[in-house]
Protein backbone atom coordinates (compact mmCIF):
# COMPACT_ATOMS: atom_id res chain seq x y z
CA UNK A 1 0.00 0.00 0.00
CA UNK A 2 2.55 2.43 0.91
CA UNK A 3 4.60 1.55 -2.28
CA UNK A 4 0.92 2.63 -4.14
CA UNK A 5 1.12 5.74 -2.48
CA UNK A 6 4.63 6.91 -3.30
CA UNK A 7 3.82 5.82 -7.26
CA UNK A 8 0.63 7.72 -6.69
CA UNK A 9 2.39 10.89 -5.78
CA UNK A 10 5.29 10.75 -7.75
CA UNK A 11 2.61 10.36 -10.64
CA UNK A 12 0.77 13.58 -9.54
CA UNK A 13 4.30 15.57 -9.10
CA UNK A 14 5.15 14.41 -12.56
CA UNK A 15 1.98 15.03 -14.28
CA UNK A 16 1.60 18.79 -12.71
CA UNK A 17 5.56 19.80 -13.88
CA UNK A 18 4.53 18.58 -17.10
CA UNK A 19 1.29 20.97 -17.35
CA UNK A 20 3.13 23.88 -16.00
CA UNK A 21 5.43 23.21 -19.05
CA UNK A 22 2.54 23.03 -21.00
CA UNK A 23 1.08 26.27 -19.96
CA UNK A 24 1.87 28.96 -22.68
CA UNK A 25 -1.23 31.21 -21.23
CA UNK A 26 -0.87 35.12 -21.00
CA UNK A 27 1.04 35.90 -17.53
CA UNK A 28 2.03 38.84 -15.26
CA UNK A 29 5.54 39.36 -14.95
CA UNK A 30 7.00 42.06 -13.20
CA UNK A 31 8.47 44.84 -15.30
CA UNK A 32 9.33 48.28 -15.86
CA UNK A 33 9.03 50.99 -18.36
CA UNK A 34 12.87 52.43 -19.99
CA UNK A 35 13.68 55.31 -21.98
CA UNK A 36 16.18 55.65 -24.82
CA UNK A 37 16.38 59.25 -27.09
CA UNK A 38 12.93 59.89 -26.26
CA UNK A 39 11.71 55.64 -26.89
CA UNK A 40 9.93 53.99 -24.41
CA UNK A 41 10.62 50.19 -23.70
CA UNK A 42 10.49 47.10 -21.17
CA UNK A 43 12.71 45.52 -18.89
CA UNK A 44 12.34 43.04 -15.99
CA UNK A 45 12.99 42.43 -12.93
CA UNK A 46 16.84 41.18 -13.28
CA UNK A 47 17.48 44.09 -16.19
CA UNK A 48 16.34 41.74 -18.98
CA UNK A 49 15.15 43.47 -22.09
CA UNK A 50 11.31 42.46 -23.08
CA UNK A 51 10.40 45.17 -25.22
CA UNK A 52 13.30 47.10 -27.17
CA UNK A 53 13.30 51.16 -26.34
CA UNK A 54 11.67 51.51 -29.72
CA UNK A 55 8.16 53.02 -29.23
CA UNK A 56 6.44 56.44 -28.16
CA UNK A 57 5.06 55.02 -24.84
CA UNK A 58 4.64 52.08 -23.02
CA UNK A 59 3.10 51.28 -19.80
CA UNK A 60 3.93 48.11 -17.85
CA UNK A 61 2.15 44.43 -17.34
CA UNK A 62 -0.75 44.97 -15.95
CA UNK A 63 -2.40 42.10 -14.23
CA UNK A 64 -4.00 40.90 -16.84
CA UNK A 65 -0.27 39.94 -18.61
CA UNK A 66 -0.35 42.25 -21.44
CA UNK A 67 1.29 46.26 -21.48
CA UNK A 68 -0.11 48.57 -24.01
CA UNK A 69 2.50 50.03 -26.61
CA UNK A 70 2.44 53.21 -29.10
CA UNK A 71 3.20 52.82 -32.55
CA UNK A 72 2.44 56.29 -33.69
CA UNK A 73 0.43 59.04 -33.95
CA UNK A 74 -1.54 61.68 -35.81
CA UNK A 75 -2.73 64.99 -35.10
CA UNK A 76 -5.58 65.58 -37.15
CA UNK A 77 -7.95 69.22 -37.46
CA UNK A 78 -11.11 69.10 -37.62
CA UNK A 79 -13.72 72.04 -38.46
CA UNK A 80 -16.80 69.91 -36.71
CA UNK A 81 -17.40 71.93 -33.27
CA UNK A 82 -17.48 69.54 -30.53
CA UNK A 83 -18.44 70.78 -27.08
CA UNK A 84 -15.28 69.84 -24.74
CA UNK A 85 -14.47 71.29 -20.95
CA UNK A 86 -11.80 73.79 -22.28
CA UNK A 87 -13.28 74.80 -25.57
CA UNK A 88 -17.19 74.95 -25.86
CA UNK A 89 -18.59 74.40 -29.03
CA UNK A 90 -15.03 75.31 -30.46
CA UNK A 91 -13.05 73.67 -33.77
CA UNK A 92 -11.14 70.92 -32.05
CA UNK A 93 -7.55 69.10 -33.14
CA UNK A 94 -7.62 65.42 -32.57
CA UNK A 95 -4.87 63.17 -31.59
CA UNK A 96 -4.81 59.78 -33.45
CA UNK A 97 -3.29 57.08 -32.16
CA UNK A 98 -1.88 53.50 -33.36
CA UNK A 99 -1.29 51.30 -30.59
CA UNK A 100 -1.13 47.38 -29.45
CA UNK A 101 -0.23 45.32 -26.40
CA UNK A 102 2.61 42.96 -25.88
CA UNK A 103 2.46 39.81 -23.66
CA UNK A 104 5.36 39.00 -21.14
CA UNK A 105 7.76 37.87 -24.17
CA UNK A 106 7.70 40.93 -25.65
CA UNK A 107 5.26 39.55 -28.76
CA UNK A 108 2.46 41.42 -29.63
CA UNK A 109 -1.06 40.01 -29.00
CA UNK A 110 -3.14 40.95 -31.81
CA UNK A 111 -2.97 40.24 -35.33
CA UNK A 112 -3.44 44.24 -36.12
CA UNK A 113 -2.65 47.33 -34.40
CA UNK A 114 -5.45 49.55 -32.99
CA UNK A 115 -6.12 53.09 -33.78
CA UNK A 116 -8.14 55.47 -31.05
CA UNK A 117 -8.44 58.95 -30.51
CA UNK A 118 -8.00 61.88 -28.18
CA UNK A 119 -9.40 64.92 -28.00
CA UNK A 120 -6.93 67.78 -27.46
CA UNK A 121 -7.23 70.44 -24.91
CA UNK A 122 -7.27 70.96 -21.42
CA UNK A 123 -4.07 73.01 -22.24
CA UNK A 124 -2.00 69.18 -22.55
CA UNK A 125 0.59 68.68 -24.60
CA UNK A 126 1.17 65.32 -26.56
CA UNK A 127 3.34 63.21 -23.90
CA UNK A 128 0.60 64.12 -21.07
CA UNK A 129 -1.96 63.00 -24.23
CA UNK A 130 -0.32 60.26 -24.82
CA UNK A 131 0.69 59.10 -21.08
CA UNK A 132 -3.47 59.34 -19.96
CA UNK A 133 -4.50 57.43 -22.94
CA UNK A 134 -2.41 54.54 -22.10
CA UNK A 135 -3.29 54.25 -18.71
CA UNK A 136 -6.75 54.26 -19.60
CA UNK A 137 -6.33 51.64 -22.27
CA UNK A 138 -4.68 49.21 -20.07
CA UNK A 139 -6.40 46.42 -19.63
CA UNK A 140 -7.29 46.08 -16.05
CA UNK A 141 -9.63 42.66 -15.08
CA UNK A 142 -8.77 41.32 -18.32
CA UNK A 143 -10.63 44.28 -20.36
CA UNK A 144 -9.52 47.38 -21.82
CA UNK A 145 -11.44 50.11 -23.59
CA UNK A 146 -11.30 50.85 -27.54
CA UNK A 147 -12.35 53.64 -29.02
CA UNK A 148 -14.09 54.01 -32.78
CA UNK A 149 -11.85 56.48 -34.12
CA UNK A 150 -14.81 57.90 -36.66
CA UNK A 151 -17.28 58.44 -34.18
CA UNK A 152 -15.04 58.66 -30.88
CA UNK A 153 -17.19 56.89 -29.27
CA UNK A 154 -15.94 53.66 -26.87
CA UNK A 155 -16.74 49.85 -25.78
CA UNK A 156 -14.37 47.27 -23.58
CA UNK A 157 -12.80 44.41 -25.56
CA UNK A 158 -10.95 41.10 -23.86
CA UNK A 159 -7.40 39.84 -24.42
CA UNK A 160 -8.40 37.66 -27.23
CA UNK A 161 -9.25 41.09 -29.09
CA UNK A 162 -13.21 40.40 -28.94
CA UNK A 163 -15.05 43.25 -28.25
CA UNK A 164 -17.52 41.99 -25.14
CA UNK A 165 -19.35 45.61 -24.30
CA UNK A 166 -20.26 46.98 -27.50
CA UNK A 167 -18.88 50.79 -28.62
CA UNK A 168 -21.96 52.99 -27.19
CA UNK A 169 -20.18 54.91 -24.93
CA UNK A 170 -19.15 59.11 -24.97
CA UNK A 171 -16.29 58.27 -22.12
CA UNK A 172 -15.31 55.06 -20.86
CA UNK A 173 -12.58 54.38 -17.90
CA UNK A 174 -10.54 51.44 -16.96
CA UNK A 175 -11.81 48.55 -14.74
CA UNK A 176 -11.03 48.49 -10.92
CA UNK A 177 -12.79 46.31 -8.96
CA UNK A 178 -14.71 44.58 -11.54
CA UNK A 179 -16.64 47.97 -12.40
CA UNK A 180 -15.67 50.97 -14.73
CA UNK A 181 -17.41 54.40 -14.64
CA UNK A 182 -19.00 55.12 -18.28
CA UNK A 183 -20.54 58.28 -19.61
CA UNK A 184 -23.77 57.12 -21.61
CA UNK A 185 -25.02 59.41 -24.85
CA UNK A 186 -27.73 62.28 -24.80
CA UNK A 187 -30.95 60.49 -25.63
CA UNK A 188 -33.91 62.84 -26.46
CA UNK A 189 -38.01 61.86 -26.42
CA UNK A 190 -38.77 62.06 -30.44
CA UNK A 191 -42.23 63.25 -29.13
CA UNK A 192 -41.57 65.96 -26.70
CA UNK A 193 -37.96 66.71 -28.00
CA UNK A 194 -36.97 66.40 -24.20
CA UNK A 195 -33.72 64.73 -22.86
CA UNK A 196 -34.69 61.20 -21.99
CA UNK A 197 -33.86 60.61 -17.73
CA UNK A 198 -30.43 59.57 -16.69
CA UNK A 199 -28.90 59.61 -20.49
CA UNK A 200 -25.83 61.69 -20.42
CA UNK A 201 -24.87 61.11 -16.91
CA UNK A 202 -22.32 59.18 -15.71
CA UNK A 203 -22.39 55.65 -13.68
CA UNK A 204 -21.14 52.25 -13.03
CA UNK A 205 -21.22 48.96 -15.22
CA UNK A 206 -20.10 45.66 -14.34
CA UNK A 207 -17.77 43.41 -16.66
CA UNK A 208 -20.73 42.06 -18.71
CA UNK A 209 -22.08 46.12 -19.98
CA UNK A 210 -24.70 45.68 -17.14
CA UNK A 211 -25.50 49.23 -15.16
CA UNK A 212 -24.94 48.34 -11.56
CA UNK A 213 -25.43 52.10 -10.56
CA UNK A 214 -27.76 54.70 -11.55
CA UNK A 215 -26.73 56.90 -14.25
CA UNK A 216 -27.25 60.53 -12.75
CA UNK A 217 -23.69 61.76 -12.56
CA UNK A 218 -22.13 64.64 -13.95
CA UNK A 219 -18.55 62.87 -13.35
CA UNK A 220 -17.46 60.33 -11.83
CA UNK A 221 -13.98 58.48 -10.93
CA UNK A 222 -12.84 54.99 -10.77
CA UNK A 223 -13.70 52.98 -7.85
CA UNK A 224 -10.91 52.09 -5.26
CA UNK A 225 -11.15 50.23 -1.88
CA UNK A 226 -15.60 50.46 -2.85
CA UNK A 227 -14.93 54.38 -2.70
CA UNK A 228 -15.42 56.97 -5.52
CA UNK A 229 -15.87 60.73 -6.07
CA UNK A 230 -18.55 62.24 -8.10
CA UNK A 231 -20.49 65.62 -9.01
CA UNK A 232 -23.68 66.43 -9.74
CA UNK A 233 -24.24 70.15 -11.96
CA UNK A 234 -28.08 71.02 -11.11
CA UNK A 235 -30.41 73.83 -11.70
CA UNK A 236 -32.67 75.13 -9.46
CA UNK A 237 -35.61 78.12 -9.26
CA UNK A 238 -34.68 80.57 -6.33
CA UNK A 239 -37.53 81.51 -4.29
CA UNK A 240 -38.76 84.68 -2.98
CA UNK A 241 -36.69 85.83 0.15
CA UNK A 242 -33.76 83.30 0.90
CA UNK A 243 -30.78 84.42 1.62
CA UNK A 244 -27.46 83.25 1.40
CA UNK A 245 -24.20 83.60 3.75
CA UNK A 246 -22.19 86.30 2.69
CA UNK A 247 -18.84 88.73 3.14
CA UNK A 248 -18.63 92.26 2.06
CA UNK A 249 -16.02 95.38 2.91
CA UNK A 250 -18.02 98.49 5.04
CA UNK A 251 -15.40 101.05 5.65
CA UNK A 252 -12.47 98.80 4.86
CA UNK A 253 -13.66 96.05 7.71
CA UNK A 254 -15.16 92.42 6.14
CA UNK A 255 -18.15 92.28 7.40
CA UNK A 256 -20.40 89.41 7.22
CA UNK A 257 -24.13 89.66 6.06
CA UNK A 258 -27.10 87.59 4.89
CA UNK A 259 -27.80 88.31 1.35
CA UNK A 260 -31.23 88.03 0.02
CA UNK A 261 -31.53 86.60 -3.75
CA UNK A 262 -34.12 87.81 -6.16
CA UNK A 263 -36.98 85.16 -6.17
CA UNK A 264 -37.42 83.15 -10.17
CA UNK A 265 -33.95 83.49 -10.71
CA UNK A 266 -32.62 80.43 -12.14
CA UNK A 267 -29.05 79.26 -10.13
CA UNK A 268 -26.38 76.66 -11.51
CA UNK A 269 -24.07 74.95 -9.75
CA UNK A 270 -22.37 71.37 -8.83
CA UNK A 271 -22.00 69.80 -5.84
CA UNK A 272 -19.52 66.57 -5.10
CA UNK A 273 -20.12 63.20 -3.22
CA UNK A 274 -18.35 60.10 -2.01
CA UNK A 275 -20.02 57.61 -3.18
CA UNK A 276 -19.19 53.41 -2.95
CA UNK A 277 -19.13 51.12 -5.67
CA UNK A 278 -22.96 50.83 -6.06
CA UNK A 279 -23.14 54.61 -6.84
CA UNK A 280 -25.33 55.00 -3.27
CA UNK A 281 -24.10 58.77 -1.89
CA UNK A 282 -22.45 58.70 1.23
CA UNK A 283 -21.58 61.99 2.03
CA UNK A 284 -21.55 65.68 0.29
CA UNK A 285 -17.66 66.98 -0.22
CA UNK A 286 -16.94 70.63 0.04
CA UNK A 287 -16.20 71.62 -3.96
CA UNK A 288 -13.41 73.46 -3.02
CA UNK A 289 -11.09 70.75 -3.02
CA UNK A 290 -10.08 67.73 -5.11
CA UNK A 291 -10.26 63.98 -4.07
CA UNK A 292 -7.52 61.46 -4.74
CA UNK A 293 -8.29 57.63 -4.49
CA UNK A 294 -8.74 55.70 -1.52
CA UNK A 295 -5.52 53.66 -0.41
CA UNK A 296 -5.65 50.14 1.54
CA UNK A 297 -5.18 52.37 4.69
CA UNK A 298 -8.74 53.38 4.00
CA UNK A 299 -7.81 56.93 3.43
CA UNK A 300 -7.69 59.86 0.95
CA UNK A 301 -5.90 63.01 0.22
CA UNK A 302 -7.61 65.96 -0.25
CA UNK A 303 -6.30 68.83 -2.07
CA UNK A 304 -7.23 72.34 -2.59
CA UNK A 305 -7.94 73.39 -5.70
CA UNK A 306 -8.02 76.94 -7.15
CA UNK A 307 -10.62 78.24 -4.71
CA UNK A 308 -9.44 76.60 -1.89
CA UNK A 309 -6.31 77.64 -2.23
CA UNK A 310 -7.54 81.28 -2.41
CA UNK A 311 -9.24 80.83 0.79
CA UNK A 312 -5.92 79.61 2.34
CA UNK A 313 -7.58 76.01 2.72
CA UNK A 314 -4.65 73.92 3.29
CA UNK A 315 -4.19 69.62 2.62
CA UNK A 316 -5.79 66.68 4.71
CA UNK A 317 -7.02 63.35 5.03
CA UNK A 318 -10.41 62.16 4.20
CA UNK A 319 -11.63 59.19 6.27
CA UNK A 320 -13.92 56.39 4.41
CA UNK A 321 -17.22 57.62 5.80
CA UNK A 322 -16.46 61.08 3.75
CA UNK A 323 -15.54 63.02 6.71
CA UNK A 324 -12.15 64.95 7.89
CA UNK A 325 -9.41 62.42 8.87
CA UNK A 326 -9.25 63.81 13.05
CA UNK A 327 -7.10 61.44 15.27
CA UNK A 328 -7.46 64.13 18.56
CA UNK A 329 -8.86 61.89 21.52
CA UNK A 330 -7.65 58.48 19.74
CA UNK A 331 -4.68 58.77 22.35
CA UNK A 332 -4.34 60.14 25.85
CA UNK A 333 -1.48 61.98 26.46
CA UNK A 334 0.14 60.01 28.53
CA UNK A 335 -0.14 57.34 25.52
CA UNK A 336 1.36 59.92 23.43
CA UNK A 337 4.32 60.53 26.47
CA UNK A 338 5.23 56.31 26.39
CA UNK A 339 5.52 56.15 22.58
CA UNK A 340 8.02 59.52 22.52
CA UNK A 341 9.54 57.87 25.28
CA UNK A 342 10.45 54.59 24.34
CA UNK A 343 11.47 55.80 20.72
CA UNK A 344 13.39 58.61 19.67
CA UNK A 345 12.75 58.69 16.48
CA UNK A 346 8.80 59.79 17.52
CA UNK A 347 9.11 63.84 17.41
CA UNK A 348 5.44 64.71 19.02
CA UNK A 349 1.68 64.56 18.19
CA UNK A 350 -0.01 66.92 15.37
CA UNK A 351 -2.99 68.22 15.61
CA UNK A 352 -5.87 68.18 13.73
CA UNK A 353 -6.07 71.82 13.32
CA UNK A 354 -2.28 72.08 11.81
CA UNK A 355 -2.47 73.50 8.47
CA UNK A 356 -0.29 71.05 6.60
CA UNK A 357 0.95 72.59 3.12
CA UNK A 358 1.14 69.12 1.79
CA UNK A 359 0.65 65.64 2.13
CA UNK A 360 1.83 62.45 -0.04
CA UNK A 361 -1.10 59.51 0.08
CA UNK A 362 -1.20 57.09 3.27
CA UNK A 363 0.19 53.73 2.39
CA UNK A 364 1.70 50.99 4.56
CA UNK A 365 0.54 53.00 7.40
CA UNK A 366 2.63 56.18 7.18
CA UNK A 367 2.09 59.18 4.85
CA UNK A 368 4.43 62.27 4.35
CA UNK A 369 3.58 65.63 5.25
CA UNK A 370 4.96 68.88 4.72
CA UNK A 371 5.12 70.86 7.64
CA UNK A 372 7.65 74.46 5.89
CA UNK A 373 9.56 75.12 3.51
CA UNK A 374 11.11 71.98 1.86
CA UNK A 375 10.61 70.48 5.09
CA UNK A 376 8.93 66.43 5.54
CA UNK A 377 8.29 64.33 8.04
CA UNK A 378 6.45 61.14 8.45
CA UNK A 379 3.08 60.26 10.34
CA UNK A 380 1.24 57.08 11.58
CA UNK A 381 -2.18 56.73 11.62
CA UNK A 382 -2.77 58.28 15.00
CA UNK A 383 -0.85 61.51 13.62
CA UNK A 384 2.20 60.60 15.39
CA UNK A 385 5.39 62.29 14.12
CA UNK A 386 8.26 60.89 12.60
CA UNK A 387 11.60 62.36 12.16
CA UNK A 388 14.36 59.69 12.37
CA UNK A 389 17.40 62.84 11.51
CA UNK A 390 17.70 66.05 13.62
CA UNK A 391 16.23 68.08 10.77
CA UNK A 392 13.54 67.33 8.40
CA UNK A 393 13.60 65.71 5.42
CA UNK A 394 13.62 68.10 2.28
CA UNK A 395 10.90 65.69 0.39
CA UNK A 396 9.14 62.17 1.00
CA UNK A 397 7.77 59.79 -1.68
CA UNK A 398 5.25 57.35 -0.06
CA UNK A 399 6.21 53.89 0.57
CA UNK A 400 5.53 51.07 -2.05
CA UNK A 401 6.95 47.58 -1.40
CA UNK A 402 8.29 48.54 2.41
CA UNK A 403 10.22 51.40 0.67
CA UNK A 404 9.99 55.08 0.71
CA UNK A 405 12.12 57.76 -1.49
CA UNK A 406 13.47 60.17 1.28
CA UNK A 407 15.53 63.53 -0.27
CA UNK A 408 18.02 64.88 2.93
CA UNK A 409 20.81 67.52 2.13
CA UNK A 410 20.41 67.67 -1.18
CA UNK A 411 19.97 63.66 -2.01
CA UNK A 412 17.79 60.57 -2.15
CA UNK A 413 18.01 57.21 -1.14
CA UNK A 414 15.33 54.82 0.34
CA UNK A 415 14.02 53.60 4.04
CA UNK A 416 12.70 51.28 5.67
CA UNK A 417 9.91 50.86 7.33
CA UNK A 418 11.93 51.16 10.42
CA UNK A 419 13.27 54.48 8.46
CA UNK A 420 16.53 52.61 8.33
CA UNK A 421 18.22 53.76 5.05
CA UNK A 422 18.23 50.34 2.86
CA UNK A 423 19.47 52.43 -0.33
CA UNK A 424 22.09 55.54 0.87
CA UNK A 425 21.53 58.79 -0.34
CA UNK A 426 23.70 59.37 -3.44
CA UNK A 427 21.10 60.09 -6.02
CA UNK A 428 19.67 63.94 -7.99
CA UNK A 429 16.12 62.17 -7.65
CA UNK A 430 13.86 59.09 -6.86
CA UNK A 431 10.81 57.25 -8.30
CA UNK A 432 8.39 55.59 -5.80
CA UNK A 433 9.82 52.04 -4.87
CA UNK A 434 8.89 49.14 -7.35
CA UNK A 435 8.03 45.49 -6.35
CA UNK A 436 12.08 44.60 -6.95
CA UNK A 437 13.37 47.52 -8.26
CA UNK A 438 13.68 51.18 -8.40
CA UNK A 439 14.37 53.99 -10.81
CA UNK A 440 17.00 56.67 -9.71
CA UNK A 441 18.54 59.72 -11.54
CA UNK A 442 21.81 61.26 -11.64
CA UNK A 443 21.17 64.63 -13.74
CA UNK A 444 22.40 67.68 -12.49
CA UNK A 445 24.76 67.50 -14.95
CA UNK A 446 26.16 65.54 -18.28
CA UNK A 447 26.17 62.78 -18.29
CA UNK A 448 22.52 62.15 -16.93
CA UNK A 449 22.25 58.50 -15.92
CA UNK A 450 18.57 56.76 -15.67
CA UNK A 451 19.79 53.95 -13.76
CA UNK A 452 17.38 50.76 -12.16
CA UNK A 453 18.52 49.24 -9.25
CA UNK A 454 17.58 46.33 -6.78
CA UNK A 455 17.22 46.46 -2.80
CA UNK A 456 20.72 46.03 -2.31
CA UNK A 457 21.41 48.99 -4.55
CA UNK A 458 22.97 47.05 -7.28
CA UNK A 459 22.59 48.63 -11.17
CA UNK A 460 20.70 46.27 -13.71
CA UNK A 461 19.83 48.23 -16.21
CA UNK A 462 21.32 52.14 -17.03
CA UNK A 463 21.45 54.59 -19.94
CA UNK A 464 23.67 57.63 -20.34
CA UNK A 465 22.12 60.65 -22.29
CA UNK A 466 24.05 63.75 -23.58
CA UNK A 467 22.43 67.10 -24.51
CA UNK A 468 22.69 66.02 -28.01
CA UNK A 469 19.90 62.86 -27.30
CA UNK A 470 16.99 65.44 -25.53
CA UNK A 471 17.69 67.59 -29.10
CA UNK A 472 17.36 64.28 -31.32
CA UNK A 473 14.26 63.82 -28.95
CA UNK A 474 12.33 66.89 -29.48
CA UNK A 475 12.98 66.37 -33.40
CA UNK A 476 11.61 62.72 -33.34
CA UNK A 477 8.68 63.83 -31.15
CA UNK A 478 7.57 66.52 -33.95
CA UNK A 479 7.92 64.35 -36.67
CA UNK A 480 4.94 62.53 -35.16
CA UNK A 481 2.74 65.04 -37.70
CA UNK A 482 1.07 64.26 -41.03
CA UNK A 483 0.65 60.32 -41.83
CA UNK A 484 1.04 57.20 -40.44
CA UNK A 485 4.91 55.82 -40.91
CA UNK A 486 6.00 52.75 -41.94
CA UNK A 487 5.96 50.44 -38.37
CA UNK A 488 7.36 47.07 -38.07
CA UNK A 489 4.65 45.42 -36.89
CA UNK A 490 5.68 41.84 -36.54
CA UNK A 491 3.06 39.43 -35.06
CA UNK A 492 3.67 35.73 -34.45
CA UNK A 493 0.53 33.86 -35.03
CA UNK A 494 -0.69 31.17 -32.28
CA UNK A 495 1.61 27.75 -33.14
CA UNK A 496 -1.47 25.39 -31.95
CA UNK A 497 1.10 23.77 -29.65
CA UNK A 498 -1.94 23.83 -26.94
CA UNK A 499 -3.19 20.67 -28.23
CA UNK A 500 -0.36 18.87 -28.99
CA UNK A 501 0.82 19.77 -25.15
CA UNK A 502 -2.66 18.74 -24.28
CA UNK A 503 -2.10 15.03 -26.46
CA UNK A 504 1.30 14.59 -24.75
CA UNK A 505 -0.13 15.01 -21.21
CA UNK A 506 -2.47 12.17 -22.04
CA UNK A 507 0.13 10.03 -23.69
CA UNK A 508 2.34 10.44 -19.89
CA UNK A 509 -0.29 9.65 -17.97
CA UNK A 510 -1.39 6.22 -19.69
CA UNK A 511 2.07 5.59 -19.80
CA UNK A 512 2.70 6.32 -16.22
CA UNK A 513 -0.38 4.15 -15.11
CA UNK A 514 0.95 1.22 -17.36
CA UNK A 515 4.10 1.59 -15.41
CA UNK A 516 2.40 1.17 -12.24
CA UNK A 517 0.20 -1.88 -13.32
CA UNK A 518 3.45 -3.36 -14.55
CA UNK A 519 5.67 -3.01 -10.88
CA UNK A 520 2.52 -4.40 -9.23
CA UNK A 521 2.29 -7.47 -11.61
CA UNK A 522 6.41 -8.10 -11.30
CA UNK A 523 6.07 -9.21 -7.89
CA UNK A 524 4.14 -11.68 -8.74
CA UNK A 525 6.67 -14.37 -10.19
CA UNK A 526 5.98 -17.19 -11.70
CA UNK A 527 6.91 -19.83 -8.83
CA UNK A 528 4.84 -17.71 -6.21
CA UNK A 529 2.15 -18.50 -8.42
CA UNK A 530 2.67 -22.14 -8.58
CA UNK A 531 2.91 -22.47 -5.19
CA UNK A 532 -0.31 -20.44 -4.61
CA UNK A 533 -1.77 -22.75 -7.27
CA UNK A 534 -0.55 -25.82 -5.46
CA UNK A 535 -1.51 -24.93 -1.67
CA UNK A 536 -5.17 -24.20 -3.29
CA UNK A 537 -5.06 -27.91 -4.94
CA UNK A 538 -4.17 -28.84 -1.75
CA UNK A 539 -6.42 -27.51 0.16
CA UNK A 540 -9.55 -28.38 -2.06
CA UNK A 541 -8.50 -32.38 -1.52
CA UNK A 542 -8.40 -32.20 2.20
CA UNK A 543 -11.69 -29.89 2.62
CA UNK A 544 -15.37 -31.85 1.74
CA UNK A 545 -17.07 -30.12 -0.29
CA UNK A 546 -19.89 -28.27 1.73
CA UNK A 547 -22.98 -27.30 0.74
CA UNK A 548 -22.18 -23.52 1.36
CA UNK A 549 -19.49 -23.89 -1.27
CA UNK A 550 -22.46 -25.85 -3.67
CA UNK A 551 -24.41 -22.72 -3.06
CA UNK A 552 -21.97 -20.11 -3.93
CA UNK A 553 -21.25 -22.11 -7.08
CA UNK A 554 -24.77 -22.13 -8.34
CA UNK A 555 -25.64 -18.89 -7.19
CA UNK A 556 -22.53 -16.99 -8.51
CA UNK A 557 -22.71 -19.25 -11.45
CA UNK A 558 -23.19 -16.40 -13.80
CA UNK A 559 -24.98 -19.75 -16.05
CA UNK A 560 -27.20 -20.08 -13.50
CA UNK A 561 -30.64 -19.04 -15.23
CA UNK A 562 -32.99 -19.20 -12.63
CA UNK A 563 -31.19 -19.19 -9.32
CA UNK A 564 -34.08 -18.72 -7.04
CA UNK A 565 -35.09 -22.59 -7.73
CA UNK A 566 -31.41 -23.43 -6.97
CA UNK A 567 -32.25 -21.65 -3.28
CA UNK A 568 -35.25 -24.01 -2.80
CA UNK A 569 -33.37 -26.79 -3.48
CA UNK A 570 -30.79 -26.25 -1.11
CA UNK A 571 -33.20 -25.52 1.41
CA UNK A 572 -34.73 -29.15 1.40
CA UNK A 573 -31.41 -30.71 1.58
CA UNK A 574 -31.84 -29.22 5.13
CA UNK A 575 -29.15 -26.40 4.44
CA UNK A 576 -27.45 -24.39 7.14
CA UNK A 577 -26.22 -21.26 7.01
CA UNK A 578 -23.10 -21.30 9.21
CA UNK A 579 -22.49 -17.57 11.35
CA UNK A 580 -20.19 -15.10 10.30
CA UNK A 581 -17.72 -16.13 13.08
CA UNK A 582 -17.95 -19.81 11.69
CA UNK A 583 -17.12 -18.73 7.97
CA UNK A 584 -14.18 -16.55 8.96
CA UNK A 585 -12.81 -18.97 11.20
CA UNK A 586 -12.34 -16.31 13.86
CA UNK A 587 -13.76 -16.79 17.42
CA UNK A 588 -13.70 -14.35 20.24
Amino acid sequence: MVNHIKYVCALVAILSMVLISCDDRIKYIDSYVIEKNGKYGLIDSLGNEILPPAYLQVRKISNSGLAIVVLDTIISHNNEKRNTWSLLLQPHDTLKVKYSYVNHEGKFQFQKPFVGCELIGNGKNVDELLYEFCFNHAFTCDLAVITDSISLLNGYINISGDTVIPISYVKASYFSEDIAPVLTKIETDSASHSVVENTGNYGFIDKKGNKVSDFKFSYLTNCHHNRAFASIIYNREIEEGETIDGEITKKGKLVKKQIKLKGGDTETGWATYLVDGKGQIIEQLSVANRYNNFTEDSLAVIKPNGLGAFLGMGYNFLDYDGSIYKTDGKLSDDEKKYIMDNNHMCKGHMSDDFVKMAVTCFSEGYAGVMVGNKEWVFVDKNMMVWQPEEEPYQNILPFSYGLAAVKYKGKWGYVDKDFNYTIPLKYDSCGIAGRNLCKVYNSIREPFITSYINRKGEVVWQNTEYTSSFSQKNKDSNANYGKWRNIDYKYEPKSGSSAWHVVLCVITFLLLIGFWFYKSLRKRTPKSIALINAQLVEEKAETPQTEEIIEESVVNDPENENPKMEEKHLDSNNYRETSDKESTGFYY
